[in-house]
């Protein structure tokens, strides 16, 4: 007799249960490739962002972490931005009001994917570009999976920072929804629509809806956004071996009076400033509008109950219109006047990206013992172009901006008409790569596996960067190897091996395109599960040796493009240990502790606006007796202090600027008054600390930290 193909729980997780001849045949319960597990509580039991296999946090040799559905609700995340703020080694620095950078192990993070297919191409574009990737609402997403370290098995092309995997939610055999309305500080309004269940009567075809919106002012003088977000995929089962399943995500955003660039740290007189936090050099007009399209297409077959194919396809198309003004100089500390346009344009860019996917993964029996392997090939191909245009009816050079901390400010008597007819400057062109990998995780004995891995890219790209044509073609090989023993069935050691590979456009003062990043990352660790596998503990030692690392200067060519140093043997050291999941049923953790140096062939520390150091922990605990039903939680973060060597424009000599080390508070409480009904309340930097982030040494700005504020939320379950 056939049992049902495929069953799933509530929250959209699956469980594999393929058709099987009921003969000797034992049927085990067997998650699809590339799912993870129970996402109830703050840890998955399986990821794949890794190695590509379906493995546990403990069996695989490299630092991962899951950031469920239940933490973010927990903490009040309502992006991935804000949810990666929460995660041990990551960091989280802001730019300008709608850029931020996502930092691990010294280095930013280059590489983010969703549902396992990249869609931002390391080093795609300058990075003052930003689309929105980094601002996915959370209330369509069933986890984030985040890979410390390089990943040179499963992306080749990448740093040895971080990888993010953002896995959506999927739809449910059974029907579920739920309906969220959220209010909060500078006027916030939110809310979330999900609705997911059968789509025919034997359940064969499955669809899951999410609609979710917000609105928000700002501590920011002018400043304010929304975004809106719609999801909606469906999945078939074709037969009992296979399942198709279509996937279509829109994303807009739409910010009003967003600064570019930050504050001035200096005034004329070579004086610190001291401006409030509300404090803006974005004129009236200026705004940030990005749209984001992703289409998926995944077509998963069983061969027999050990082997699985998987194709899948992916479709994005991202545009970005952003007319603003980015401000220099150092004003004047009576009238702080003195600021001048830096860059007065009207950025109008669309980047596109196919992907093409397949994979087969499987399990075999070799010298009396069953070991897993995973094979497969990736072709991205991205097209993007980044046009600027200036205003017509403005004429240079550019008038200063005058009084900024104005409560009427605005730059100009007029609206800006842009001339879309000129193309002032130009980043344009195309890049692809395409990869071929395999990978086996060998079964030495019942207590250790070693995992053998190889990829093989090519990378090539074709632009005009702003005037300065780049064609270059790279083939990289890279290695993997990864051990793991378990000491007990709760314990394991483990160590891995990758070289590192990242393309780069940069230039050198000669104008030559810098060679790749090549490397090596090493990592060793322990890993334990404990309490019935509802906890994961982890503690890794990491080293990374980079050849070819750059480091900006201050020198431009004449197009405006700054150029870059590139250092052999730079080396960034660490370690790390994190808790994630529950001690009891009721009590829930996650918290560690991280730290990494980046260091030039001198030994000097390189990155000097990154902490070294961080802290972060947070807990929740479900009450009984009189209080059932009442769910109470807080944590705390910490880092250490960042500095930055600023020439004093008074003295012309170098002084140092530093925010020292500091803590922020968090807290939230949750109350179901009934079985369908919960209130939701968060508090943010309990303490109001006040704090700042260092802009790079040749723009001499800061930004400062998000402030105190609230969010409250009413979530009605179906």
């Amino acid at each position: 007799m056939p049992i049902q193909a495929l069953a799933q729980t509530s929250d959209g997780s699956s469980m594999d249960t393929r058709p099987q001849a009921l003969s000797t045949v034992v049927v085990e319960a067997r998650r699809p490739i590339g799912q993870g597990g129970d996402n109830e509580g703050y840890k998955t039991a399986r990821m794949n962002t890794a190695t590509g296999m379906n493995l546990s946090a403990k069996d695989t040799p490299q630092s991962v972490t899951s950031v469920t559905a239940q933490r973010m609700a927990d903490q009040g995340s309502d992006d991935t931005i804000s949810a990666l703020d929460n995660v041990v080694g990551l960091q989280i620095k802001t730019v300008d009001a709608d850029r931020l950078r996502i930092y691990s192990r010294g280095s930013v993070v280059a590489t983010t994917i969703f549902n396992g297919m990249p869609i931002t191409a390391p080093d795609s574009s300058d990075h003052r570009f930003d689309f929105g990737d980094t601002f996915v609402d959370s209330a369509l997403l069933e986890r984030i999976e985040v890979l410390r370290g390089a990943n040179g098995l499963m992306q080749g092309a990448g740093t040895p920072s971080a990888v993010i995997n953002l896995v959506q939610k999927r739809p449910t055999y059974d029907y579920q929804g739920s309906f969220e309305l959220g209010t909060g500080s500078w006027d916030k309004k939110r809310g979330v629509i999900d609705l997911s269940g059968p789509l025919n009567g034997d359940r064969s075809v499955r669809g899951r809806f999410v609609y979710a919106s917000t609105e928000q002012d700002a501590e920011m003088d002018r400043y304010s956004r929304e975004q809106h977000s719609l999801y909606g995929v469906v999945e078939a089962d074709l037969d009992d071996q296979t399942t198709l399943t279509l996937r279509n995500t829109y994303q807009y955003r739409d910010s009003d009076s967003p600064m570019v660039g930050g504050l001035p740290i200096f005034y004329s007189d070579g004086s610190r400033t001291r401006y409030s936090r509300s404090a803006s050099t974005a004129p009236e007009w200026a705004s940030n509008t990005t749209r984001n399209y992703i289409g998926q297409a995944e077509l998963e077959h069983y061969l027999n109950p050990d082997w699985s194919v998987d194709f899948s396809f992916m479709y994005s198309r991202a545009t970005m219109d952003q007319p603003s003004l980015w401000s220099s100089g150092a004003p004047d500390p009576q009238t702080n006047e003195g600021l001048v346009p830096g860059s007065f344009y009207d950025i109008d860019s669309e980047r596109i990206q196919r992907t093409f996917n397949v994979r087969v993964n499987g399990r075999f029996d070799w010298l009396g013992r069953e070991h897993e392997m995973v094979m497969g090939a990736t072709q991205w191909h991205q097209d993007f172009e980044f046009p600027y245009y200036s205003p017509s009816n403005f004429s240079r050079p550019y008038s200063p901006l005058g009084d900024f901390t104005r409560s009427d400010f605005d730059y100009g008597d007029q609206q800006p008409d842009w001339d879309k007819s000129t193309v002032i400057r130009n980043q344009n062109g195309e890049q692809e790569q395409t990869s071929a990998y395999v990978a086996t995780n060998w079964a030495l004995t019942d207590d250790l596996h070693l995992l053998l891995g190889s990829r093989i890219d090519r990378w090539e790209t074709d632009q005009n960067a702003f005037g300065t044509p780049i064609d270059k073609s790279v083939h990289e090989w890279t290695p993997y190897a990864g051990l793991t023993w378990a000491l007990t069935p709760q314990v394991n050691l483990y160590t891995s091996y990758t070289r590192i590979f990242t393309p780069q456009n940069k230039l050198a003062r000669s104008r030559d395109v810098i060679d790749p990043v090549t490397g090596s990352n090493y990592e060793a660790g322990i890993k334990s599960s404990l309490f019935d596998d509802r906890l994961d503990l982890s503690a890794a030692v990491f080293e990374s040796v980079q050849d070819n690392y750059v480091d900006s200067t201050s020198a431009r060519l004449d197009n405006g493009l700054y150029t870059y140093e590139a250092y052999d043997d730079v080396r960034t050291r660490g370690f790390e240990f994190e808790a994630n999941g529950a001690v009891t049923p009721q009590w829930n953790i996650y918290g560690g502790y991280s730290y990494a140096r980046i260091e030039s062939p001198d030994d000097e520390r390189m990155n000097t606006d990154i902490p070294t150091s961080q802290v972060k922990l947070f807990t929740t605990y479900d009450l009984a007796g009189p209080l059932d039903g009442l769910t109470v939680g807080g944590g705390v973060k910490w880092q250490s202090k960042t500095f930055s060597d600023i020439t004093n424009p008074a003295s012309g000599e170098s002084e140092r600027i530093q925010q020292d080390d500091f803590f922020t508070t968090d807290l939230m409480a949750r109350y179901r008054v009934n079985q369908n009904l919960s209130l939701t309340a968060n508090i943010y930097n309990v303490f109001d600390e006040k704090y700042y982030y260092l802009e790079p040494v040749s723009f001499s700005q800061y930004f400062y930290g998000a402030p105190r504020s609230f969010a409250v939320g009413l979530k009605y379950d179906l």
